[in-house]
């Protein structure tokens, strides 16, 4: 029922306080912190109410339910990730600038997390291809 409502819906949900603001990036950066180590199936509202230190009135002020929740933790990660790589998106010229810009992207995941588990959840699988190792930086590599 909310993805019928769309921007309507978002606009129901986006605090006008500082103090909302604040309470609602809390939820969002607890139910993202939990994703991250759980995965998403596992996830619980009474989770994300614990880790953050909200009760579950304040979590439907914001959210209509847990589904509203990981959309909303998944909007504001694509939207974090691509307004950081914007600017490296415009560096890129040819087909081949991409596959060494997703490569970094990669690299940079497996840096964050040695044991590699953020980014086998975001890709699925490591993007390393046999010959090509994984690029140091992305400034000037494009």
């Amino acid at each position: 029922m909310a993805e019928l409502r769309g921007d309507a819906l978002r606009e129901r949900h986006t605090p006008t306080t500082a103090r909302g603001r604040a309470t609602r990036e809390r939820i969002l950066d607890a139910a993202a912190g939990l994703i991250l180590q759980r995965g998403v199936a596992a996830v619980t509202l009474d989770e994300v109410e614990r880790a953050a230190e909200v009760g579950r009135s304040r979590l439907y002020h914001y959210f209509d339910d847990r589904d509203d929740v990981i959309r909303s933790v998944v909007r504001a990660t694509v939207d974090t990730v691509l307004a950081a790589q914007e600017p490296l998106l415009q560096e890129v010229g040819s087909l081949a600038g991409i596959d060494r810009w997703f490569d970094a992207i990669v690299a940079n995941g497996t840096r964050q997390d040695a044991g590699g588990r953020l980014r086998d959840r975001l890709v699925g699988r490591p993007a390393q291809r046999p010959g090509r190792p994984h690029p140091t930086g992305v400034r000037g590599r494009l």
